[in-house]
């Protein structure tokens, strides 16, 4: 695999200490649970920032993916040229699909946020992995243990927890709900062609190559939609640009690391530990407070992430 070593104090090397990590972390169970668990940390702050930046949200979506995209181009244009050019066709068609698909699940997520509340779209939108494990029987020949099953209705269940006492039944918020379920089916598709690519990939080419076509498709998006590139304040470009390096540099390019580890209905279960990580943030930064049933409701997913990592971490 190809190795990137530090080489300068710019910011962009946050890409490389990424590549850096991924490369020599090759044990299975800790570095697959640190993994894991840096993956959920950084992607937590996905909503904050999303709130932060004053910029509709196809623009916030885009300039996330373009950050990342820059972030990882100085290895693509180095060590990288090989394994991109090595890239096969069904590869790079799948890996444009997913690119496809991320960008279908930052478009509506992040749409999402302008109509319900953190809490409640970051809950909708964790559900995927209860798509994946529908799934990825016939997408990838895994099926999940069947008791893992119960993890994952529990851990959803108790996400449901801190969704359900903030549901109003107001027609805006129940459109944000949509759009953060649509997400979630979209980003289930993302883990499991992440890992169905993987088997013939390596993880560095597939995330440059989907990040890439991701921005590709939100800035056809943005165009379609008479949305304007530039003109935004100072601290919105600060905040987008936090957004792609911490959400996506760091957060989703350790769960595509996560992949090469464990199947997909896992990784996506683990995503579920996102809504705690978010709804509390939220408290601090966006004077959202979450009410007794939001630390209720986190007991039953860590029970449930668990339960389905203990299951399957060594399938």
């Amino acid at each position: 695999m190809d190795r990137f070593y530090l080489r300068s104090s710019c910011p962009f090397t946050a890409g490389q200490c990424i590549l850096s990590y991924m490369n020599h972390n090759q044990n299975r169970t800790s570095g697959g649970i640190l993994t894991l668990i840096l993956a959920a940390l950084a992607v937590s702050w996905a909503a904050i920032f999303v709130r932060f930046a004053e910029a509709p949200p196809l623009v916030v979506a885009f300039y996330r993916m373009v950050t990342a995209t820059i972030i990882f181009l100085p290895w693509a244009l180095g060590p990288g040229r090989k394994s991109i050019a090595g890239y096969d066709a069904r590869s790079l068609g799948l890996s444009i699909l997913s690119g496809a698909l991320l960008a279908v699940h930052f478009g509506f997520w992040i749409s999402s946020l302008s109509y319900t509340p953190v809490a409640n779209s970051v809950m909708l939108v964790s559900g995927a992995p209860i798509f994946v494990a529908l799934f990825s029987g016939l997408v990838l020949k895994e099926r999940p243990h069947p008791l893992s099953y119960l993890g994952i209705l529990l851990a959803l269940a108790g996400g449901g927890v801190i969704m359900g006492g903030d549901i109003n039944w107001a027609p805006e918020q129940l459109w944000g709900d949509l759009l953060a379920l649509i997400g979630a089916i979209a980003v289930a598709g993302y883990f499991m062609l992440g890992r169905l690519v993987q088997r013939r990939v390596s993880v560095f080419p597939y995330i440059f190559t989907t990040y890439t076509a991701s921005a590709v498709f939100l800035g056809l998006a943005v165009l379609f939609t008479g949305g304007r590139f530039t003109g935004y304040p100072a601290m919105t470009w600060l905040w987008m640009f936090l957004l792609g390096l911490v959400a996506s540099v760091i957060g989703h390019s350790l769960y595509n690391r996560a992949l090469r580890f464990f199947k997909a209905h896992v990784v996506g279960v683990c995503v579920l530990a996102e809504p705690v990580g978010a709804t509390v943030l939220a408290y601090f930064l966006l004077a959202e407070t979450p009410p007794w049933y939001a630390l209720l409701g986190a007991i039953p997913i860590f029970i449930g992430v668990a339960w389905v990592f203990r299951l399957e971490r060594n399938a």
